[in-house]
């Protein structure tokens, strides 16, 4: 008997929480993390909170709680709109694609084989080879100057006459990075919007095409720069006492700059593409989730992709934490989709988004 009331005292302290940083994560995209920043983090976790919510309605059920039964589905309702930002409802396939279709990729390589533990430039170039698109978006683009000219060259054997490489850093010794594109159509307008006090970048292009024009957006939002080996979970409360709990100050003060910094980015962006005198198409690695004051703000004109042609989670990150969309293709209105894939192929820590267009 004591038993039982232990454990429904601990499914009940347990639910609570969890409402309250489901809760916390809904209200992310309307708070600016400059200002406020833990619902952001709350956001980042959203999809794990709505799990465990789930959870508890099945044991909720079985335990023939009615009343928790009907609160917890009230809480469902009101994760309505973030659910279906967080997943693709697509059911009916991919669409056939139009006589005139454009083919974009946006890739995050993760620096090509600088860090030779998380990227392959062979499955990179045979995925591009494979899928061909007409347009390439790179983000986190190294040019080591002992293989820039072979990089080139296969990028112009694969049809990419047209490129440009925007260097936001030079990495010890001399290794630029940056982003970059690969076009087989003529570009021109290229346009910096830099970013305060990192290496990450954006910047855009106007591309002609057919009897119209549309202004390429290609970003890399700030990312929190975190390793494999500076994640420490805590394993007993010895890890909030000196010296290790400087190390979680620092950790968050890390989490915290970077959503920070994402909003004043992400704001900078928002400027240039209300401004654009042509049809608007951003893509790149938000490193934020849809749950995320970043996407929110970008998505106000603009439409997601892979919520018009995508089904599933379109997870785009291959790192710590699963099921994440972090890369994005966003389009004016106007432009058609006929078709958004996630290519899950391990050439990066991130997996290339593919989107056909057609344009009225």
């Amino acid at each position: 008997m004591l038993f039982a009331r232990l454990f429904k005292f601990l499914v009940y302290i347990s639910f609570g929480f969890n409402t309250l940083f489901l809760l916390a994560a809904l209200s992310s995209p309307s708070f600016n993390p400059k200002y406020f920043w833990l619902p952001a983090l709350f956001g980042l976790f959203f999809k794990l909170f709505l799990a465990a919510h789930f959870f508890f309605i099945l044991i909720f059920m079985i335990g023939r709680l009615k009343r928790l039964v009907w609160f917890s589905l009230i809480i469902i309702a009101l994760c309505f709109t973030a659910i279906i930002h967080s997943a693709g409802f697509w059911l009916f396939g991919p669409q056939k694609l139009g006589r005139d279709h454009l083919k974009l990729m946006t890739y995050n390589v993760n620096n090509f084989e600088y860090f030779a533990d998380t990227s392959d430039n062979l499955l990179i170039f045979n995925t591009i080879h494979k899928e061909n698109p007409d347009i390439i978006c790179f983000q986190e683009y190294f040019i080591n100057p002992k293989k820039h000219s072979s990089t080139l060259l296969k990028m112009k054997n694969l049809g990419y006459n047209y490129y440009y490489e925007y260097i936001t850093e030079v990495l010890y010794p001399q290794n630029p990075v940056g982003q970059a594109i690969f076009s087989k159509l003529p570009f021109y307008n290229f346009t910096a919007i830099p970013f305060k006090n990192t290496s990450n970048g954006a910047f855009s292009v106007d591309i002609p095409y057919k009897n119209d024009t549309f202004r390429l957006f290609n970003i890399h939002f700030q990312s929190i720069g975190l390793r494999p080996h500076e994640v420490k979970i805590p394993s007993s409360y010895h890890d909030f006492e000196a010296p290790q709990k400087w190390y979680y100050k620092m950790l968050f003060v890390k989490i915290r700059d970077a959503f920070r910094k994402r909003s004043y980015q992400a704001l900078k962006v928002k400027q240039f593409t209300d401004k654009s005198p042509f049809k608007v198409i951003v893509c790149g690695d938000f490193n934020d989730t849809p749950l995320s004051f970043l996407y929110h703000q970008l998505t106000k004109k603009l439409d997601d992709t892979f919520l018009r042609r995508g089904f599933g989670f379109g997870s785009t990150y291959a790192g710590m934490i699963p099921l994440q969309r972090i890369d994005y293709i966003l389009t004016d209105p106007s432009i058609n989709t006929d078709q958004t894939r996630v290519v899950h192929n391990l050439g990066s820590d991130h997996y290339p988004v593919i989107t056909s267009f057609s344009f009225h």
